[in-house]
């Protein structure tokens, strides 16, 4: 009774120290930009291609390039700090691999429009994803002249990559919006019933663990 006690045990220790130290790593890192140094003093820094924190971030659109934003101006301005990264004019959109080509998940980011008061600037900023199996994820959120803080659905999670892209009235036009502190992990998201799954059989561990030890008690009692 003893050896099954204590393995109950164990296994429901250890499963919900899965759970826990998973739940961190959802969380993961926040890329800032803080840390890239202005190879342009006095200026922002164009680029086609950026890595931060072993993550790369690939400009697409007409130029193929977007902006890392150390001083802004009139128009690229964002109340807010800076660096931050702005993608606008011309159908410019930002993605984002692993270096490694590790699967990563982002639970949020930061994001506004670039310009304000101008009918170019985004009035949605929209997320697309492509997870592991190759299947497409996508959400949208409403932007305003300000960094605002959004939680992306759970779904994103176990991504290849990830793009970023404005829209403009009824057409997709990639145009105007700008990102900063992203939180990503490559650490996989356990997917919600396989969490409530783990969660369950270390709970049912526990309380059987619990439940010989009652029984072991009383037939000493006896």
């Amino acid at each position: 009774m003893a050896t099954i006690r204590k393995f109950l045990v164990g296994l429901g220790t250890s499963t919900l120290f899965f759970i826990l130290t998973n739940s961190k790593f959802a969380y993961g890192e926040t890329i800032t930009f803080n840390d890239v140094v202005n190879p342009n003093p006095g200026s922002n820094a164009s680029f086609k291609t950026l890595e931060v924190d072993n993550f790369i971030f690939d400009a697409r659109g007409a130029f193929d390039f977007v902006d890392l934003v150390f001083e802004p101006k009139d128009y690229d301005f964002v109340p807010g700090d800076s660096p931050y990264l702005a993608a606008g004019g011309s159908g410019r959109t930002i993605s984002i691999r692993n270096a490694d080509n590790a699967l990563f998940s982002i639970p949020s980011i930061d994001a506004s429009k670039l310009v304000a008061n101008n009918d170019l600037a985004s009035p949605q900023i929209v997320i697309r994803g492509l997870k592991n199996d190759n299947s497409q994820v996508s959400t949208f959120f409403n932007l305003e002249n300000k960094f605002q803080t959004f939680l992306l659905p759970k779904i994103f999670n176990n991504l290849q990559f990830v793009t970023f892209s404005g829209v403009i009235g009824t057409t997709n036009f990639d145009d105007n919006f700008a990102i900063d502190n992203i939180v990503i992990s490559v650490a996989p998201i356990p997917e919600p019933n396989f969490t409530l799954g783990l969660l369950g059989l270390g709970s049912l561990s526990l309380g059987l663990a619990l439940k010989q030890r009652v029984k072991q008690k009383i037939k000493q009692l006896k």
